[in-house]
């Protein structure tokens, strides 16, 4: 007999500021969300929508930041602000989650050797 879980997987934690971020969602996860972080009074939008609901995160270097969460449909999503700011992507669903930095830029390094 095999048990399932009935919890929830736990997004994972990952950072990478940028002013503009091209992100996709997966359509088979129960909710996907991106966490915004940047400096207090930085406007910012996803999908051309500004973002509400900041709530203070604390201070670094003498500058107050912030954070936000937004729910996003499966599909493709841009982030725009007109200073840098951070965003974690991530989606969970009974028993399995994914996260990443949005916004990263990652070129192949090398070629992947063959699978014996």
């Amino acid at each position: 007999m095999v048990r399932r879980s009935t919890k929830c997987g736990g997004p994972s934690k990952a950072i990478g500021p940028s002013r503009r971020s091209p992100t996709n969602t997966p359509a088979s996860y129960r909710e996907s969300v991106v966490t915004i972080y940047t400096r207090a009074g930085t406007q910012v939008a996803v999908d051309g929508q500004d973002v509400e609901g900041w709530r203070e995160l604390g201070n670094h270097d003498g500058d107050a930041w912030v954070f936000a969460r937004v729910p996003l449909v499966p599909g493709a999503h841009v982030l725009i602000a007109d200073d840098e700011a951070g965003i974690d992507v991530y989606g969970y669903d009974k028993n399995v989650s994914y996260a990443y930095a949005g916004g990263s830029a990652v070129d192949r390094i090398s070629e992947a050797p063959p699978i014996p």
